[in-house]
């Protein structure tokens, strides 16, 4: 019958758009921006953090701190200072660098929305943890609500809803995505597309990954491929989503080493219970080096909707958001100044 020949050609004619990517068993979207636009930094905001030396990591907890990681030197010998999200007054300093009790050596922060703690892994030890920020200024020692034990082999973490784990973990050559229940069993597992000779590759599946405590999903945003993954972990599904037609030219991009012309796509991602937001570079390592060039924050929904690129001047870093203000707070990279843009009128 004609009728059911006509409802098949546009389905092949759909299928064709989406090429595999870096993720087996995945294919990947195209997506072009709704709308563009330009936003200048909110200048009002300035002079606030003069305690602030060397700062490369933001996260905002319970919704009224701004926790700042710094690099320590003899000088500066805590990894986090805190601010109110309200006035901007300093709070004070915690997590001594060190490795006595309380102490930790680069503690790597997980990037996630809503959170209520500041949560961090420590591959070095295995572990992971939610900090009660709070507690710990007002009492002068770490007050850690919750540890996790890392799998081995985990190069990143993010805590999800109801105590679940999220892991990126290399094991035996291989590299997957994990999500871990309650009682430490193993749910999901999505691996990195076969072809690839994973050891050696393990720089280029570099990312940066945040996650969504209402939802339990995750954002995975890869630096070196113009792409994102959606990771809906009570679903067990993945969505990728790419900006550039580059995406596609995957198995020619590995087969070279990284150098100064390898070109860089995201560095950095931050979330909200409604959006994702990831810095996008799109520039060789060179051209980052050199810096000036602006960013493009890309602002995505969860279903995978590519809403806004939003060319700003400064070359960001990193960045958290303010679900209250809609304010996006970023790491500026050659002051190495704290800048924020107010994003209400747009979303």
């Amino acid at each position: 019958s004609m009728k059911k020949y006509l409802l098949i050609v546009p389905a092949l004619v759909m299928v064709s758009c989406h090429h595999s990517g870096v993720m087996q068993d995945v294919s990947v979207e195209l997506a072009r921006p709704e709308k563009v636009v330009s936003i200048d930094c909110d200048t009002t905001f300035c002079d606030n953090f003069s305690e602030i030396l060397n700062c490369f990591r933001l996260q905002i907890v319970n919704d009224t701190i701004l926790v700042v990681q710094e690099q320590t030197n003899n000088a500066n010998v805590y990894n986090f200072k805190a601010y109110s999200v309200n006035g901007f007054n300093y709070m004070g300093a915690f997590a001594r660098n060190g490795r006595g009790p309380g102490e930790m050596i680069r503690p790597h922060v997980a990037s996630c929305s809503n959170a209520r703690y500041l949560n961090m892994n420590l591959n070095s030890e295995g572990k992971a943890y939610a900090v009660n920020v709070e507690e710990t200024l007002q009492h002068g020692k770490l007050s850690i609500v919750k540890d996790y034990i890392l799998p081995a082999g985990t190069i990143d973490w993010l805590p999800l809803p109801d105590l679940r784990q999220f892991v990126l973990q290399s094991e035996k050559g291989c590299i997957t995505f994990r999500y871990i229940g309650m009682n430490n069993e193993v749910s999901d597992t999505f691996e990195l597309n076969k072809s690839i000779d994973k050891e050696n590759f393990v720089a280029y599946l570099s990312s940066v990954m945040a996650s969504n405590l209402n939802n339990g999903k995750v954002v995975d945003a890869m630096i070196f491929f113009p792409q994102i993954n959606i990771f809906d972990t009570e679903k067990g599904t993945l969505k990728s989503v790419a900006v550039d037609e580059a995406y596609s030219k995957w198995e020619s991009v590995i087969s070279m080493a990284i150098g100064t012309d390898t070109k860089q796509y995201y560095v950095s991602a931050a979330t909200s219970q409604d959006y994702i937001f990831a810095a996008y570079k799109g520039v060789s390592l060179e051209d980052l080096m050199k810096g000036g060039l602006g960013t493009s924050i890309h602002v995505f929904d969860w279903e995978g909707n590519f809403l806004y690129d939003i060319k700003v001047e400064e070359d960001i870093e990193d960045m958290t958001f303010d679900n209250r203000t809609m304010h996006l707070y970023c790491i500026e990279k050659s002051e190495r100044n704290i800048v924020r843009y107010d994003l209400s009128e747009l979303l």
